[in-house]
């Protein structure tokens, strides 16, 4: 996945994700949509796998969301 998300400040989310430390997932919030993302999208706690974009409650895709759309919350356990 290209592009920056949300940290301190903006970081790449490629460099987010290299950096995920052995038997953890790096977990973001939605905190901005396109037009084509629908709105319940805002807020959601999402993680990132093979450059899509997953809804960590149901670990279903979100297509349409792009790196600017996400702030880095931190590492979880799987």
């Amino acid at each position: 996945m290209k592009g920056q998300c949300i940290v301190a400040s903006r970081m790449d989310i490629q460099e987010i994700l290299d950096k995920t430390p052995e038997g953890k997932i790096a977990m973001f919030t939605v905190v901005s949509i396109m037009s084509g993302v629908e709105d319940r999208v805002l807020g959601m706690t999402v993680y990132v796998h093979r450059e899509k974009i997953y809804d960590c409650m149901s670990d279903t895709e979100i297509p349409g969301l792009r790196a600017e759309d996400l702030r880095f919350d931190g590492y979880i356990w799987r």
